[in-house]
Formats: structure tokens, sequence, C-alpha cells
């Protein structure tokens, strides 16, 4: 592309903000979405290990969790042919350094119940008795496919005329005559909105339109894979989540993805493993 390409709303970020937007308006706006990287869902959407948990997060996270059921619920066949979610379960465990945190757990709790601590090493066997204080199991968490419904709403956008240019970074963005113009590495595009959605760039995204940043920090999370134990059968195994997030254990495919939920600050880049860290 070298002349000027015009759109209504320009999205920058193709992961699953950007791109579920875009199927949101498409049709009803021109849109186009550019993504630096030469796939869309490069980064933190192909990494995730997403689960619908209607108990995680402040009152406004589990409102907006909640509200969202419909979609994995119900999904629109043709967009989504496959589930969208299947069951896990969510095992929360305390010690008793986390107790109060534990306790805040069920001050706004949805389909959470207190479980006793025989309930807990029956869901999983390898737990140590003497470490477990308080004990709840949310049944209804599930797996989100994340692929699947990236997948869908990207099929959404362009089939209502989106265009998705891959290889595209947003180099700078500036305001003329009312309208954005944006120089990308696909060339100049004119839009009259621009949506950043570009996720550890979005204030890298947002000092490149003259905008003032939000002081948005990218945070690196480590997660080790270790081989299930070989005498269980961890299929049906639940998420494994301390009361307070100190530590998480997800089992799947028979591995256990294990984290100690760190939050280091880095600057946004392609993610690897700190092998210090695991």
């Amino acid at each position: 592309m070298t002349d000027r390409f015009e759109t209504d709303i320009l999205i920058v970020g193709a992961g699953i903000a950007g791109i579920g937007l875009a199927a949101e308006l498409a049709g009803d706006f021109r849109v186009t979405v550019i993504e630096q990287e030469s796939v869309p869902a490069y980064h933190s959407t192909g990494r995730s290990m997403a689960l619908f948990i209607r108990n995680y997060g402040n009152t406004t996270i589990r409102a907006l969790s909640r509200a969202s059921a419909p979609l994995f619920e119900a999904p629109d066949s043709l967009l989504f042919p496959h589930p969208l979610i299947s069951q896990r379960g969510v095992l929360f465990i305390s010690d008793e350094a986390g107790l109060a945190r534990h306790n805040e757990l069920f001050e706004q709790a949805d389909g959470l119940r207190a479980i006793s601590t025989d309930e807990a090493l029956a869901m999983v066997p390898i737990l140590r008795r003497e470490w477990i204080a308080a004990a709840a199991y949310e049944h209804d968490a599930q797996d989100i496919d994340v692929n699947a419904l990236h997948a869908g709403w990207l099929r959404k956008a362009r089939a209502a005329g989106a265009i998705v240019l891959t290889d595209a970074p947003l180099a700078s963005a500036e305001r003329v005559s009312g309208r954005w113009i944006a120089q990308t590495g696909k060339g100049e595009i004119a839009a009259d909105v621009i949506v950043n959605a570009s996720g550890a760039w979005a204030d890298t995204v947002a000092r490149a339109c003259g905008a003032r940043a939000l002081g948005i920090q990218p945070m690196r999370r480590s997660i080790a894979v270790l081989p299930a134990p070989v005498e269980h059968d961890t299929t049906h195994w639940p998420l494994i989540d301390d009361s307070a997030e100190r530590w998480y254990c997800k089992p799947g495919g028979g591995k256990l993805y294990v984290s100690p939920t760190e939050e280091i600050p880095v600057d946004p880049h392609d993610a690897f493993v700190d092998d210090m860290v695991l």
C-alpha cells in the first residue's frame, strides 16, 4: 500500500480486544486494524490460558464477566462451530497467612461454596493437608478456547468488510483538519477515530499519537510446565488457586502449568522466560 488509505475507525492491535471490537463495528463503519506482528494474536492473546471465572477480580470485573456469560454459553454457531468453554472448576485454598483474603472471596461470591479439607484432597490428592486452612470451590469456572473466540471474531470482522493489515506498526499519528493521519508500516492511513488496543504497547501507541500516556506498565509472569504425577489422572482436576493470589496451578494435556504469579515490570517486548525465575 503506497497511497493514502481512508477508513472510519483505525484499530491498533489485532489481539482479542482489537479484533473483538472490529467484529462489532464492521458493517456499520469502515474499519481497519493494523498489527505490528506478522500474524494477529501473537502476544498475550496467543499465549492466554484464560478461564471464565465469575469470582475473579474486583466488583467491576466480576460484573463484566457475568454480563459476558451469554456469549460463552450460547455462542453464534456460524462464528463458533465448536464450544467456546469447557468445565474446569476452580479450587481456592488458603493457608493461615491467606485467610483474610480467602474470606474476602465470599463477600460478593457467585456460585462459590466452602468445602472441607477432605473434599479438597479428594479433588486434588497431591495437596498437603497440613498447609490447608480453608478451601472453597467454584464449579462453574470454565476453560475458554481463546483461539476459537479470536478466530470467530476475525471471520466476522473480515466478512463485514474490516481490513486487517499485519506487519504494520504505527509509527506516528496526528490530527489534521479534524481527522487522524497515521503513518504505518503499510503506508499512510486517514481515519476519523483511532482505537488503542495495543496491550503492552498502549503507552507507546499513545505517545505516537501525541496523546498523554496513562502509565500502563507491562508485567511479565512466568509459568513452569511440569509433568503431572504419573500415579494420578489429572484430566478432571480443577485449577488450584491460592486465595491470596501468590501462586496457581492448572492441569492440562498431562502437564501441570504452575505459576508463582510474580509481576515483573518490563518494557513491551516479545516475552521470554527468565531462567532464574523458573
